[in-house]
């Protein structure tokens, strides 16, 4: 049986990450935890949802790659900081040109649930909730419509659709 996981927020290659993720005292610490805790969730049989913001540089996609071999399946749903630059946009020409992911979206719904990154205004949930990133510390008050699966809300290991369902 496969698990289902999901994470946002990575921000792996962000040079300035220490700045907003105190805890870490180098950028290459943050990265290098990251990925490890991305990968303890690792199975043939799972399949990752990283939902925006992962990949601020080009080396930093080294980690997609050990993902894409670690899972069965890894799907991207595209962040803010995903195409802002002139680098990002590289790294996203990449993710789709190279197959670093099996599926990429701007918006997606799965299972009930509309995948985005940001979250979605409430009009727009049109029945489903939402499982989103980009809130980082920000708790929306709505818990019963919107999920946010930043790193820092889902204590920086990818949390299982199982107990988002719940």
């Amino acid at each position: 049986m496969s698990n289902v996981y999901f994470a946002a927020d990575l921000h792996l290659g962000h040079k300035n990450i220490c700045n907003y993720r105190e805890q870490f005292e180098t950028a290459a610490q943050h990265d290098a935890y990251i990925v490890d805790s991305v990968l303890s969730v690792a199975g043939k049989r799972n399949i990752l949802w990283l939902l925006g913001d992962c990949f601020f540089t080009e080396e930093s996609l080294s980690a997609l790659r050990e993902f894409k071999s670690a899972f069965m399946q890894v799907n991207f749903v595209i962040g803010n900081h995903d195409g802002d630059n002139a680098v990002r946009q590289e790294n996203l020409r990449k993710i789709f040109v190279d197959n670093l992911c099996d599926k990429v979206y701007s918006l997606v719904k799965y299972k009930g649930f509309w995948l985005s990154h940001a979250p979605i205004h409430p009009e727009e949930l049109r029945g489903s909730k939402n499982i989103h990133g980009h809130c980082h510390n920000v708790v929306i008050s709505d818990t019963e419509n919107y999920y946010c699966v930043s790193m820092e809300q889902i204590g920086y290991k990818p949390i299982n659709f199982n107990d988002i369902w719940k």
